[in-house]
């Protein structure tokens, strides 16, 4: 007897849909965290001059008694920025929103809102990865002789902390956006590192020491601990290199920060916009736009405030 059987009802199945969206790789955003910010007020243009006051040296001699010494100049520096523009849209067709099975409209929003952070930490990351002050692990010279086995360790980490104290660079004014204790505000330097290197420091003895007492007081997300004196935060932005030499290795970069190294400055901040469906483009009101445009610049303050470590890594 013949059996009519799943094979032959293939038309007419139909597999089950789940309602439930899956989650997209997310970025982060912290790279703003460490950076002086300026808002360019409206109708003030679109570029922004910093200025900055060399230090003054100290007297070179003592007073001669009814003598004028030399007076001291002062010695300002300028450094300009002008801002880039950035948007993306998705246009939508109204079938598209009455025939999906999921909130077309929230899942675009929420797409196009990931996409705009990722937008501004790769434009942030490309101008810290232009500084000049420059550590190369394990007392390398170049970027071509680092190796896999160059990772950052203790030792590399108080090296360039070193330098940012000798140079007498000023430690970030954190506040609440690393610490519960408001009055450790002013106290940190900060560490941005990839995925890697994170697991190169956790790995380290010394910094598990460390944060076995200091991790109770850090609030939790991208930091992941406390070494030194220096904040160490996570980010998934900062690329990885390739190191020139031969053979040529994938490295990476990390940015140990000081206060007034870098600012980010907005003249229009991040904004969506939902447009349509209709208008005289669109008559039987089939489309419907949404998307978002902010501008912003990033730019480094002072090369000194700031190192940029490249490394190899273990992992």
């Amino acid at each position: 007897m013949p059996i009519t059987d799943s094979v032959a009802l293939s038309a007419d199945l139909r597999a089950f849909f789940s309602k439930r969206l899956l989650d997209i790789t997310g970025k982060d955003a912290v790279l703003s965290d460490a950076a002086y910010k300026e808002k360019i007020p409206k109708g003030s243009g679109k570029s922004i001059d910093f200025t900055q006051y060399a230090r003054l040296a100290t007297p070179g001699a003592v007073l001669t008694d009814g003598v004028t010494p030399s007076d001291t100049a002062l010695a300002p520096t300028k450094v300009s920025a002008t801002i880039d523009q950035w948007g993306a849209y998705v246009t939508l067709s109204d079938l598209a929103e009455l025939t999906v099975e999921h909130p077309i409209v929230e899942e675009t929003t929420m797409l196009l809102g990931e996409q705009a952070t990722e937008t501004t930490e790769k434009a942030i990351n490309s101008v810290l990865a232009a500084g000049t002050n420059v550590q190369y692990a394990n007392g390398r010279t170049s970027r071509a002789l680092t190796v896999l086995t160059d990772v950052i360790t203790t030792t590399e980490l108080r090296k360039a902390v070193k330098g940012l104290k000798t140079t007498g660079v000023r430690k970030i004014n954190a506040g609440d956006k690393f610490d519960n204790n408001t009055s450790d505000a002013g106290k940190y330097y900060i560490l941005y590192v990839d995925s890697a290197v994170a697991m190169d420091i956790i790995a380290d003895p010394e910094f598990r020491a460390a944060n076995t007492l200091e991790t109770s007081s850090l609030k939790a997300g991208k930091i992941i601990g406390l070494w030194y004196g220096v904040l160490v935060v996570e980010s998934n932005v900062i690329p990885t290199i390739l190191s020139g030499g031969t053979p040529s290795v994938v490295l990476h970069t990390s940015y140990l920060i000081g206060r007034n190294a870098y600012a980010v400055t907005e003249l229009q901040e991040i904004d969506t916009y939902i447009e349509g469906p209709g208008g005289t483009n669109d008559p039987l009101n089939q489309r419907r736009t949404i998307g978002w445009k902010a501008g912003f610049k990033a730019v480094i303050l002072n090369n000194s405030f700031m190192v940029r470590i490249e490394s190899g890594s273990a992992y």
